[in-house]
């Protein structure tokens, strides 16, 4: 399971939302969170899907697929053909130890 670091901001809005959603609960407010379930099912201990993607991304959703999936038309069987086809596709590892962008 990956492990992924909060920032000190991202906890305080954290925070404040569990403040927000304790008060309406507290005060019987009910609040309508409709959140795509790219948000909501980690929170509830569900993976995403490449479906819940295409709810909020659908270009992003169908670049990934292209990219795993590549058409056979792009012919991609090395890493020339591959940057080629992908010239402005960037990524970025970041652990502990080492941060590496390509």
């Amino acid at each position: 399971q990956r492990r992924v670091r909060a920032s000190r901001l991202d906890l305080d809005l954290y925070r404040f939302l569990g403040q927000l959603l304790g008060m309406a609960i507290r005060s019987e407010i009910s609040l309508p969170l409709d959140w795509p379930s790219l948000i909501w099912k980690p929170l509830v201990g569900l993976s995403p899907s490449r479906e819940d993607l295409d709810v909020i991304d659908f270009r992003l959703s169908k670049y990934l697929n292209d990219i795993i999936n590549p058409p056979v038309e792009h012919n991609i069987n090395d890493s020339e053909t591959f940057e080629g086809v992908y010239p402005d596709l960037k990524f970025c590892v970041n652990s502990d130890a080492v941060s590496y962008t390509h």
